[in-house]
């Protein structure tokens, strides 16, 4: 299952909400702006949370505005059109 950020903090603790911002490089306050729709993380933040959530935290939900590859798409969210980079 994957999810994107609000989901993340509302059904994990504090501490692990605390240890996905260390590990992604970033502060649990920022996550929360981000969950709470204040904040848009760039790119590279949505690539480090994916990765240091070992993929729970899906990057193309974390900003699915931008122009993931089809294959990094594929799975996550069928209604959404894959975005080819042009």
């Amino acid at each position: 299952m994957v999810m994107d950020i609000k989901t993340y903090l509302d059904t994990h603790t504090t501490a692990e909400a605390t240890e996905l911002a260390e590990k992604a490089g970033t502060k649990l306050a920022y996550l929360k702006q981000i969950g709470w729709g204040l904040r848009r993380p760039a790119a590279d933040v949505a690539i480090r949370l994916h990765a240091a959530s070992n993929g729970l935290v899906h990057c193309c939900e974390v900003r699915p505005d931008l122009p993931w590859p089809a294959e990094m798409r594929a799975g996550v969210n069928p209604s959404a059109p894959a975005r080819d980079a042009a």
